[in-house]
């Protein structure tokens, strides 16, 4: 078979944490960047100096022609906006163009107008974090070996593949119309339980603790249990045991300091009592009255 060259002529659309990263870990690995655009002309100058990229913009139309890569990272509702105008201001050679955007909720289909055109397209979303707090160094730090979601066209999936190779990672195809659950998914896995860490570190302190400190062993063990397997061998507390009575008290408490909190607790409650049922072993009338308890109104 013979070697797959790199595309050597790439145009990044989108100077945020989630472009700027990708494009340092590809400029490294040798890829070529032609052009910067970016809402904010000071991001694509910034950016522009680190790839050593000689045009830096904020007009679409200022993408060179030769481009034959064009990588759309900015937020999931300007998408088709953004393709639709590189459609019409950039006179590229449509048929030897890719264009892909990196959102993980937004299939390929936001780039409908430059597919009519004759590119390949396609989505690249990385599974990882990207806060704000992190310098572009500390989150290159944390690429290394991620897994990214690629959802396209069949004839795109070799330069996907080749991508994920070069940025150090995996890949996974994700069916276009299981975009959404996908993400949803990657929201589950990292938005909620940061959200649920906060309640946790909230009522740790009103209970005289310091904070999420102590119960850090606990939820290390936790997430490396549920990770690393079967999140139901993960499973323990006092649902996981039948505890009828601890999980009313604490209930009752939770509806007293803050009923969103008692809410969140009996709905996650509810979600944990499926999964000890499905592993088994608890009565089938503890099971009821759990689930009575935790569906109905305090």
């Amino acid at each position: 078979m013979p070697r797959v060259q790199r595309p050597h002529n790439i145009s990044l659309i989108g100077a945020g944490r989630v472009g700027s990263t990708l494009a340092v870990l590809l400029s490294r690995k040798g890829y070529r960047f032609l052009s910067v655009i970016s809402r904010s002309p000071s991001s694509a100058r910034s950016l522009a100096r680190k790839l050593r990229v000689r045009i830096a913009s904020s007009r679409i139309e200022d993408i060179p022609a030769e481009s034959d890569l064009v990588m759309v990272a900015v937020p999931d509702e300007s998408i088709e906006t953004v393709v639709r105008d590189l459609a019409r201001e950039v006179p590229l050679n449509w048929p030897r163009v890719t264009v892909f955007h990196v959102s993980g909720a937004v299939t390929r289909d936001a780039l409908a107008d430059a597919a009519v055109l004759g590119a390949r397209t396609f989505s690249l979303h990385p599974i990882q974090l990207f806060p704000r707090k992190n310098t572009l160094k500390d989150q290159i730090a944390i690429m290394k070996g991620i897994w990214y979601g690629f959802e396209g066209e069949r004839r795109a999936e070799r330069t996907a593949k080749r991508l994920v190779r070069d940025l150090g990672g995996k890949i996974v195809v994700v069916p276009k119309q299981a975009k959404i659950l996908y993400h949803a998914a990657c929201v589950f896995a990292s938005n909620y339980p940061v959200a649920v860490l906060a309640v946790a570190q909230s009522l740790a302190r009103q209970a005289g603790l310091s904070g999420l400190a102590p119960l850090s062993p606990l939820i290390n063990a936790a997430v490396g249990l549920a990770s690393a397997g079967d999140p139901r061998e993960a499973l323990t507390g006092p649902i996981a045991r039948g505890s009828v009575e601890t999980v009313r008290r604490q209930r009752q408490a939770l509806e007293a300091l803050d009923p969103r909190v008692a809410r969140a607790y009996a709905a996650i409650g509810s979600l944990a009592l499926d999964l000890a049922t499905e592993k088994g072993g608890m009565e089938k009338e503890r099971i009821r009255i759990l689930r009575n308890l935790l569906t109905s109104k305090p």
